[in-house]
């Protein structure tokens, strides 16, 4: 995960998942985005891994990635994991 901040007080915030998700599709869900399946869709690179940029806000952000619509993934590389209210961690992104 990549971080820079933009001439705005955003932070420009770049989520990458491994090929090792094995997915046809992956998206970024999260509080940032009422953890929709649609708003943050993730581009396909050619070795199978998925990118997405962001530009968000200062703040705290709980997140992880749905592959496929319906397999869930936590950040390797997340700044922290929180409990969820499902029995899992969420990753955590600080911007």
């Amino acid at each position: 995960m990549n971080k820079t901040k933009t001439e705005t007080g955003e932070v420009s915030i770049t989520f990458e998942l491994s090929a090792e998700a094995a997915a046809s599709t992956a998206v970024v869900c999260g509080d940032f985005n009422g953890w929709s399946l649609t708003a943050s869709p993730m581009r396909r690179r050619e070795d199978g891994s998925f990118v997405a940029t962001l530009v968000l806000p200062l703040g705290r952000y709980e997140f992880r990635y749905c592959v496929d619509g319906d397999r869930w993934f936590n950040d390797w590389h997340a700044d922290d994991y929180v409990r969820n209210d499902l029995g899992s961690d969420n990753s955590v992104v600080i911007a």
